[in-house]
């Protein structure tokens, strides 16, 4: 008897998925120096059900700079994501390019 419990199997094959190019934009973060920052701003994405394609992070002596590829919300709605991320403590800015 295992003390254990029991795991799921995992997929032989997970297939790949695409976003088409024309369903991403991407999220320009700037923040001060902080170790958590970046978690904070991705865990108000995992909060929506938004998982990043791609997650950029780059420090300069003053500031951070992170980008995050997302798909296109379902609701288009990217003002009230902006405006929650620009409330994180640390961040200076946020927008779409």
């Amino acid at each position: 008897m295992q003390n254990s419990p029991a795991r799921a199997a995992a997929p032989s094959h997970v297939p790949s998925v695409k976003v088409p190019r024309e369903r991403v934009v991407r999220l320009a973060v700037e923040t001060e120096i902080c170790p958590q920052v970046l978690l904070r701003v991705l865990g108000l994405l995992a909060q929506r059900w938004i998982v990043p394609l791609t997650i950029s992070a780059q420090r300069s002596d003053e500031s951070m700079r992170l980008e995050v590829e997302i798909e296109v919300p379902a609701d288009g709605d990217y003002a009230s994501l902006v405006a929650k991320i620009e409330e994180v403590v640390m961040v200076r800015s946020a927008r779409i390019i």
